[in-house]
C-alpha cells in the first residue's frame, strides 16, 4: 500500500513538472514571437537604434537563461535533470520564437507601412480685400491638393503661386477643418527667392472659415480676416494698425480675403 501511495504521489509530481515545463516553454515562445515582431517593426520603420536595443535585450535575456543552465550543469557535475532541461528548452524556444516572429511579421501585419497620401494639381484663386494696392491678382494660381493618410479626403491645399504682394510671389497653404467643423488654418508667405539675402520671411497666419466645401474637400472657399503679419523680428497684432497699413519693409500689417480652390483628379499613388 505504501509503495502504491508513493507511486501515485510520484506520478502526480511528474505531471505537475510536465505542466510547469509546458507553461514555461509556451510563455518563452510567446515572448519570443512578440519580441521578434517588435524587432521587425522597428527595422521596417527605420528605427535602427530601437531595433538594435530590442535585439540586444533579447540576446542578453536568452544568454542569461543559457548561463543559468550551464551553471546548473556545473553544480551537478554534468548531470542534467528536468529543471535544467526546462531551462535549456526555454532558451531554445525563446530564440526560435524571436526568429519566427521576425520572419512572419510581414505576413501578419506586424511591420510598418508608409501611409498613402494622394496628391492632385489644383486651380487656386486668392483674393485680398485689403492691401490691394500692392497685390497683383492671379486668376489661376498653381496649387496642389493633398489627402489625409490612407484616404481620398482632401486634408490640405498648398498654393505654389497665388499672386504677387509688394513685388514678392505669394505662396501659402490651408489645413482643412476636421469632420464636423468649418474652421481650419491658413498660412500665407512671400517666396524666399524674392527676398534679399538674410531678410526674414513675411508671413500671415490664422484661422479660416470654410464655405461651400464639396464632398471630400475637392473644392471650397476659405475666408480669413485680419491675418497678422509676422517675421523673425516682430509681430503686428490684429488691430494694432489699420488693415493694409505698411509695416517694416512695406508689407501689409494685416490681410483679409479668400482662398478658393478646385482639385483635379488624384494622381496614381
Amino acid at each position: 500500500m505504501a509503495h502504491d501511495a508513493n507511486a501515485i504521489a510520484g506520478g502526480g509530481q511528474i505531471r505537475r513538472l510536465t505542466t510547469a515545463r509546458a507553461v514555461i516553454w509556451l510563455a518563452a515562445g510567446a515572448i519570443g514571437l512578440l519580441v521578434g515582431r517588435e524587432i521587425a517593426y522597428e527595422r521596417s520603420a527605420g528605427g535602427l537604434l530601437a531595433g538594435a536595443v530590442v535585439t540586444g535585450v533579447a540576446v542578453v535575456a536568452d544568454a542569461a537563461i543559457v548561463l543559468v543552465g550551464i551553471l546548473g550543469l556545473v553544480i551537478r557535475r554534468g548531470r542534467i535533470n528536468r529543471p535544467l532541461a526546462t531551462t535549456f528548452g526555454a532558451a531554445i524556444v525563446l530564440a526560435a520564437g524571436c526568429v519566427l516572429g521576425a520572419s512572419t511579421a510581414a505576413l501578419t501585419g506586424g511591420i510598418y507601412r508608409q501611409p498613402v497620401v494622394l496628391t492632385a494639381p489644383a486651380d487656386a484663386v486668392l483674393t485680398l480685400v485689403d492691401g490691394d494696392d500692392s497685390f497683383v491678382f492671379r486668376p489661376h494660381g498653381q496649387a496642389r491638393c493633398s489627402s489625409g493618410d490612407d484616404t481620398d479626403v482632401v486634408a490640405s491645399v498648398t498654393g505654389l503661386s497665388l499672386g504677387e504682394l509688394a513685388g514678392g510671389t505669394l505662396r501659402g497653404s490651408i489645413d482643412l477643418p476636421a469632420a464636423g467643423s468649418r474652421r481650419g488654418e491658413i498660412s500665407l508667405f512671400i517666396d524666399g527667392a524674392d527676398l534679399a539675402d538674410g531678410a526674414s520671411q513675411p508671413t500671415w497666419s490664422g484661422p479660416i472659415a470654410v464655405d461651400a466645401l464639396a464632398a471630400n474637400g475637392t473644392s471650397g472657399t476659405a475666408r480669413f480676416e485680419a491675418l497678422p503679419w509676422t517675421d523673425g523680428g516682430g509681430k503686428a497684432e490684429p488691430g494694432a494698425s489699420a488693415p493694409g497699413t505698411a509695416q517694416i519693409g512695406g508689407w501689409p500689417a494685416t490681410i483679409s480675403g479668400s482662398f478658393a480652390w478646385t482639385c483635379e483628379a488624384w494622381a496614381a499613388p
